[in-house]
């Protein structure tokens, strides 16, 4: 176990050789959800979820981190979790069940704030297999928190629970939750494979969430595009998350900042699609400070040997698509014009862009909501199903052309 406070070396190999890469994507929350009672409860809890493993690979390593989001501060901070607890865990494929050890055998004792990583799992598994994760957590001290709890409730999702009785849904899809999370995940599925590809997805309520969707698969029109393109990513984005915050990678200590990184530690992750801006916008910035901070991001990204990939901004109105959103500057609509025009003519940040403003906008006037595919949003901000969907089928002929 490494402790997160220390940072979180990062390196890249390249060249034919098999290479360690994120393999899977996390594909619904968890099938089955065990909450213990009488003498256990609030302290164990088993799960079982669906994991898509796109590429050929082998050992398979799966990691886990004992953090947690308190919200009596930040749901968006991670801190350290409040109790140890030890895991068990095995993968099944099929009818089969392999299972997962750890140095220290078959169950792992995790402190607070520590990382753990499985031994590689001696099997090779073909490209496109469906296969299900199963782990049990198990705590002397019942936590307030669990660690990077998540739970879904009739207002919605929230980025922490404080109850096992709050995870019931076993149909929603996960992709929408920041890093992925529901009741302690692995935070990250490496293994020996020949593709260097996997996507760490990093935007806000409109451009990673899904909302206003209720697409049955996954949730918002990235992760539907790279499901279909068959390349492994996780979702590392939340409401409200802006480039401002993501700079800052959702904490002002060292060791908050190492905790929502985790994700792109062991060159797991090649690109970072960055669908972050309007926020920034709705916070008073202006198109040079937004690009100036697109810049920061790209700076911070290319020394992890990441690219990132910069999505453009799509229309933000008021509810009836006619004029600008209620609680925005006047010079909104300029500043996010200029944005666009900066990421086509400089090709992103120079690793290509996707243009989502084209699939979103009215081509007839570019401030507002594109109509043809009815109405395009109940807010102004948060794009319909029907609009994710045309997005999503234009980034899945984008993402094909990464492989």
């Amino acid at each position: 176990m490494v402790s997160l406070g220390l940072g979180l070396g990062v390196g890249r190999t390249s060249g034919r050789s098999k290479i360690n890469a994120q393999v899977a994507s996390r594909a619904a929350l968890p099938q089955t959800f065990v909450a213990q009672t009488g003498g256990t409860a609030g302290k164990q809890a088993q799960q079982e979820m669906k994991i898509d493993i796109y590429n050929a690979c082998s050992n398979l390593i799966f990691r886990w981190a004992n953090v947690r989001c308190n919200p009596s501060t930040s749901p968006s901070v991670l801190e350290a979790g409040e109790y140890s607890f030890t895991l068990k865990a095995a993968l099944r494929i099929g009818s089969t069940v392999y299972p997962i050890s750890f140095s220290s055998g078959r169950t792992v004792t995790v402190a607070p704030d520590a990382i753990v990583e499985s031994l590689p799992l001696g099997i090779t598994i073909p490209a496109n297999t469906g296969a299900y994760l199963r782990w049990l957590i198990d705590f002397d001290t019942a936590p307030v928190n669990w660690p990077l709890g998540t739970r879904y409730n009739t207002t919605g999702w929230s980025q922490f629970g404080n109850a096992l009785t709050d995870i019931v849904d076993t149909t929603t899809p996960i992709y929408a939750l920041p890093a992925n999370m529901a009741v302690l995940p692995p935070y990250q599925i490496t293994g020996k494979t020949a593709r260097n590809l996997a996507f760490e997805i990093m935007g806000d309520s409109a451009s990673a969430d899904g909302a206003n969707d209720a697409y049955a698969y996954n949730t918002g029109w990235s992760q539907r595009a790279l499901h279909a393109a068959q390349i492994p990513f996780i979702t590392n984005g939340a409401s409200g998350n802006s480039l401002a915050i993501q700079i800052e990678s959702w904490g002002s200590t060292a060791a908050q900042q190492a905790r929502r990184k985790l994700t792109r530690a062991n060159s797991a992750i090649s690109h970072v699609l960055c669908g972050l801006c309007t926020n920034d916008f709705a916070s008073g910035a202006t198109d040079a400070q937004v690009l100036a901070r697109l810049a920061t991001l790209k700076t911070q990204m290319d020394a992890l040997g990441i690219k990132t990939i910069p999505v453009t901004s799509m229309p933000r109105t008021n509810p009836a698509n006619n004029a600008k959103y209620s609680a925005d500057s006047v010079n909104l609509w300029t500043y996010r014009r200029n944005f666009n025009d900066a990421i086509r003519a400089n090709n992103g940040v120079g690793y290509g862009y996707f243009d989502s403003a084209l699939y979103t906008q009215d081509p007839g006037n570019i401030d507002l909501w594109r109509t043809d595919l009815g109405t395009p949003t109940s807010d102004g901000i948060h794009p319909s199903s029907a609009v994710h969907s045309a997005m999503a089928t234009a980034a899945t002929a984008f993402f094909n052309t990464f492989k």
